[in-house]
Formats: structure tokens, sequence, C-alpha cells
């Protein structure tokens, strides 16, 4: 992480759709120069794709995304039109991209779960993909709903 052009980090503010798009990306390894063959390839393959969003950097980032199948060109509006791109990327949208950057959309998928509705998500596909990044049930490290909501203030009504 660099942080800013002007080398600052700016801990207190949120972080944007794209700026944490490409901070998955060079967690995914984006900026290894063991995938800059991958990362050329695949800003070739999405330029005229991305083209019509402006970006003023994150290029090479999101294009690895795409390549890499952590983000879907259908899902591209979704974080990166206008008036979305430099807004707060929200938990379940980073636990989206996560759980498709892990290889583990399927099993999120196939464990789509409804008794959730403690979870910051509106869906089932929001809170499938919270619920992999716990440990594939919905709780954390094993432990059932209400011990869990037990060390963080209380389990939800």
């Amino acid at each position: 992480i660099n942080g800013y052009p002007d080398g600052t980090f700016k801990p207190e503010q949120s972080v944007t759709h794209i700026e944490a798009l490409a901070l998955f990306a060079r967690a995914m390894g984006s900026t290894s120069e063991t995938n800059r063959d991958v990362v050329d390839i695949a800003v070739k393959k999405y330029e005229s794709l991305l083209k019509p969003y402006s970006l003023a950097f994150g290029t090479e980032e999101v294009s690895f995304l795409l390549y890499r199948g952590a983000l879907k060109e259908s899902e591209l509006s979704t974080y990166l039109s206008s008036n979305i791109k430099n807004e707060p990327m929200k938990r379940y949208e980073a636990a989206i991209i996560i759980t498709k950057a892990m290889g583990a959309e399927e099993e999120a998928k196939a464990n789509l779960l409804t008794d959730l509705s403690y979870l910051d998500a509106g869906n089932s596909v929001r809170r499938s993909a919270v619920c992999v990044l716990c440990d594939g049930s919905g709780t954390h490290a094993g432990h059932g709903r209400k011990q869990v909501f037990a060390k963080h203030g209380g389990a939800p009504q």
C-alpha cells in the first residue's frame, strides 16, 4: 500500500470503491513482478471495457481482478459508475469480492442461508459471502450466533 500520491495515508477516511478494488488486486499480487505479464495481458483484454469508466487510477488493478475472476464484467457499473466509484465501499461489497478472490463463490452460493439478518447485508447472496469469510456456517471460529454476538455486544433480537 503506497498511500496517496503525496505520500500520505488517511486512516480516518473511508475507502472508496476504486481504492478498495485496487487494494484487493494488490493483495492478490497485481503489483508482483511475477504477475507483470498477466497484468499486461489483462489491461489489453479489458481496455475498451474499462474506457467508459474514465478511471484516474486503478485500471491495471481492475483489469487484474477481472482476469482473475474476482470481479465480473457485469459488476463494473456496480463499483465503477461515475457516481459510485468514489463513494465508500460497504462491508458486504468487500466480502463478495474477497469471496470471489478466494475462489469460494460456488461455496457461498451452495450455502445460502436466510437466517443471517443480523449481518450488515441486504440479501442472501451478500450474507452468503460474509458467511464464507467467517467459517462457512455464518459463525466465527465455530461459535454459534449467540456466542459470536455475546463477544461483540450481544445477540440481536
